[in-house]
């Protein structure tokens, strides 16, 4: 099964208190991410975070919701509630959300016409290769290219689980790709060209965003996954 849907907000922007720079965010954001595997999405609203946002994820009639965990009535988190036939309901004051986020029921005002403000926020959600992939940032007239994996399905292949690696900071990379002056945020000046080394140092999630981003504009791969603090592991296709 596979669904598109659009971010309601035109404008999105980090959610508060986030830890990334506003412009990396952004920029990761417009592309797809893997938040939860299908086979978890059937019965109770599945809590996630992604960049810092904090997602509910259920399930109603075949259909896959990806939206903010927040009730818009009073911002209690919907993950604390439970799920029915027609849609997942707020442990607060009852309201219950349907299809695409959208509320289908409010128990003190039963008959009346449902004010779309009480809508969730609900970002672009896609159910491929055996994940629950999201955008926050997802434009409905260009939509990034979720990643490919034509033998998916193909029983000549086995499907394994790589061993991951942690990239805790390039100190080259980071004073030569960003044009960051040599002392900003403690790094030192390294000479060109960029040399690779097997040492390790701690960076802020920031920068390590930016490294990312950069080795991707430049061409390179890194095989595996890089985790960063607390946006889990991110898979990365680059090769250096």
């Amino acid at each position: 099964m596979s669904r598109k849907r659009n971010h309601e907000d035109n404008h999105p922007t980090p959610p508060a208190h986030c830890t990334f720079d506003p412009e990396d965010w952004l920029r990761l954001a417009r592309c797809w991410h893997p938040v939860a595997r299908a086979c978890d999405i059937a019965g109770a609203p599945v809590k996630a975070t992604l960049l810092d946002e904090q997602l509910v994820i259920y399930r109603i009639k075949g259909q896959v919701v990806v939206a903010r965990d927040v009730c818009p009535h009073r911002g209690v988190p919907l993950t604390l509630g439970f799920h029915e036939e027609e849609g997942i309901v707020c442990p607060y004051h009852g309201l219950r959300f349907g299809e695409d986020g959208r509320c289908n029921r409010i128990p003190s005002s039963p008959g009346q016409p449902i004010p779309a403000k009480l809508h969730l926020t609900s970002f672009a959600v896609e159910e491929r290769y055996g994940l629950i992939w999201t955008c926050l940032a997802c434009d409905p007239d260009n939509p990034p290219p979720l990643p490919t994996m034509p033998h998916w399905d193909d029983a000549g292949f086995q499907q394994i689980n790589c061993p991951a690696f942690e990239v805790k900071g390039l100190p080259a990379a980071r004073s030569k790709a960003f044009s960051m002056s040599p002392t900003s945020r403690g790094s030192t000046p390294t000479p060109s060209p960029i040399r690779t080394t097997s040492r390790c140092r701690t960076i802020p999630a920031g920068d390590a965003v930016r490294l990312c981003c950069r080795l991707l504009e430049l061409g390179g791969q890194l095989p595996g996954q890089l985790r960063f603090p607390r946006a889990g592991r991110v898979p990365v296709a680059a090769s250096l």
